[in-house]
């Protein structure tokens, strides 16, 4: 029987770079911004003004904007939620247009979308509550995404997705292809109302664009809320928005969660798919990217991966694993790896402060033992990863840059000008993923292998380590990405969680310190305990690679231990 698939067009698989015509950068931007102007012009009631300029800290501004009800739907919790509109206690309309307003306000407070979907999600809840009975697991909730991330055609035939780049703006997703998580999330009762935003080029631990600007940190608009899925970290510390979904090559999950105080999960890769999303270059697999999901409860994070993976999505995207959402028991004892650093930059005080502290609650729960871990040639890892996040170097996001003369902004110009990316020949680049282990810098599969060693012969369960050497750094200083791009080279599931801790300049001193080289004197050189006054702090679990049910599972006894539910 003949193929019915089309046949491959080998010159377009990689993103076209368009012709501009007589658009401008400046142009294009207007556009963009109209557009966006336009869908919050739809909130209805339109959101009280917010007089300015604003404190630091701008979470308590929501409580003054919107009303009782409003405040009460939307600081309820993903599971809450859904249990209240699939037993009609509440509307999905009702619960839609209060994260709608939510999100508005949140707009307001630290820019964080690229559009509102006021009439599609309206149209939706309404179709929901029409409906006799649920339409599935996720019925009526509302789920926000990340730009980049994409969107549903058979949602919106006219929908656009840029990826952070001014040339993209205008481009229809048909040309992205199926976005097929977001499809499936939809399918099961979820409704899309907002879009948020991602940094100039998608790479970067900050939330800069230059289409529509710097997305802030809610506990402190001075310190960033990191990236490249900021704008989904930033409305969800405001909860507007209490799930979303995000993407990470190098911890655009993590970062931003730990940030802004927030639960951020990067799955093992092949898990989520990855269809329709906007890349510079297709088909870079040194390091593989995945979609995760972002949330202000465990119990979120948990819902998305379940109800994603319940639904088989390997037999239509043969891209992915068949492995389903497996229920896991954990061993007891449960064995932890403590990594305090990793062996290349220290740390801040407060960081250290919150794992011992979270150290001390361990040693005290029953079935638990712990142990340090020590890191091993981090930095070398960093060398290989960093060799095959940008294999020519930057060269075609310079490109899709210059085509339309979009300037570069401070932490695209880190990225595009670090030594550490350099441009590679084929032939180098197989050499860095598959060659035999030459003395001094070892290729990817051979220190893959060598981790995996370290770990049973260590014979722990789960690392608990920091997401970053500090608390959320001040904009355009988040210049260091290996305490979480080391699991996305490892392929290692990690989650990262708010621990209730916040930096205390009265707590937090650093006496006298001499940094061990030019990455661990940047981070010192940062430390200011004043500057990171009521900043959250984070920590990061991780565990082997296909083990994302255990992550999870991790993170739920060590937050029981904590006090938490």
């Amino acid at each position: 029987m003949a193929s019915t698939s089309a046949p491959l067009d080998h010159d377009s698989l990689q993103p076209a770079i368009p012709t501009p015509g007589s658009s401008t950068s400046n142009s294009l931007v207007s556009k963009a911004l109209s557009h966006r102007k336009a869908s919050l012009a739809k909130v209805d009631p339109l959101i009280p003004t917010i007089t300015k300029p604003l404190p630091l800290n701008v979470r308590g501004f929501p409580a003054k904007l919107l009303t009782t009800r409003e405040l009460e739907l939307t600081e309820l919790d993903a599971p809450e939620l859904i249990v209240l509109m699939s037993t009609k206690k509440v509307t999905c309309e009702e619960v839609t247009r209060a994260f709608l307003r939510r999100a508005a306000v949140a707009q307001e407070l630290v820019n964080c979308a690229t559009e509102l979907l006021w009439d599609i999600a309206i149209s939706r809840a309404r179709y929901l509550d029409s409906l006799p009975k649920p339409l599935g697991p996720l019925h009526g909730l509302p789920i926000s995404l990340k730009e980049q991330t994409g969107f549903p055609t058979s949602i919106d035939v006219n929908v656009t997705t840029n990826g952070g780049f001014v040339a993209w703006t205008g481009r229809k997703q048909e040309v992205l292809g199926r976005v097929t998580t977001a499809e499936t999330i939809y399918d099961a009762g979820a409704v899309f109302y907002i879009r948020t935003n991602a940094p100039q080029t998608t790479m970067a631990l900050e939330t800069d664009s230059y289409i529509y600007g710097r997305t802030l940190n809610p506990y402190n608009t001075a310190l960033t809320c990191g990236g490249s899925s900021g704008g989904e970290a930033a409305l969800i510390a405001l909860r507007g928005s209490v799930l979303g979904i995000g993407g990470d090559i190098g911890g655009s999950i993590r970062n931003p969660a730990g940030n802004c105080g927030v639960y951020g999960f990067k799955p093992t890769p092949l898990r989520v798919s990855t269809s329709g999303a906007s890349y510079a270059i297709a088909g870079m697999e040194g390091t593989p990217s995945t979609r995760g999901p972002l949330s202000t409860t465990r119990s979120g994070l948990e819902l998305f991966m379940k109800t994603y993976l319940d639904t088989k999505p390997w037999l239509t995207d043969t891209s992915l694993l068949p492995i389903p959402w497996r229920e896991t028991t954990l061993p007891d004892p449960l064995r932890l790896g403590i990594m305090w650093t990793d062996g290349v930059v220290t740390p801040h005080p407060p960081v250290t402060r919150t794992l011992k502290a979270i150290v001390e609650t361990l040693k005290a729960a029953e079935g638990v033992e712990l142990s340090d871990w020590e890191p091993v040639d981090h930095d070398k890892a960093w060398k290989i990863a960093a060799k095959l996040y940008f294999e020519d170097g930057g060269k075609r996001e310079k490109k899709i840059l210059d085509v339309i003369n979009e300037p570069m902004i401070e932490m695209t110009k880190f990225v595009c000008e670090n030594p550490d990316f350099w441009a590679s020949t084929t032939e180098e680049i197989w050499d860095v993923c598959r060659s035999p282990h030459p003395k001094g810098l070892p290729k990817r599969d051979a220190y893959c292998r060598f981790y995996n060693d370290l770990w049973l012969e260590r014979n722990v369960d789960a690392i608990l380590c920091p997401y970053l050497p500090g608390a959320a750094p001040p904009h355009d200083a988040s210049k260091y990405w290996c305490y979480t791009s080391i699991w996305n080279f490892l392929e290692y599931p990690a989650v990262v969680f708010p621990t209730g801790h916040f930096v205390d300049p009265e707590v937090d001193k650093l006496g006298s310190y001499v940094p061990k080289n030019s990455y661990d004197e940047f981070n010192h050189s940062l430390w200011d305990p004043e500057k990171y006054r009521g900043a959250p702090l984070g920590m990061q679990i991780v565990t082997k690679r296909y083990e994302d049910e255990k992550c999870l599972k991790v993170l739920e006894a060590v937050e029981m231990a904590m006090g938490r539910k």
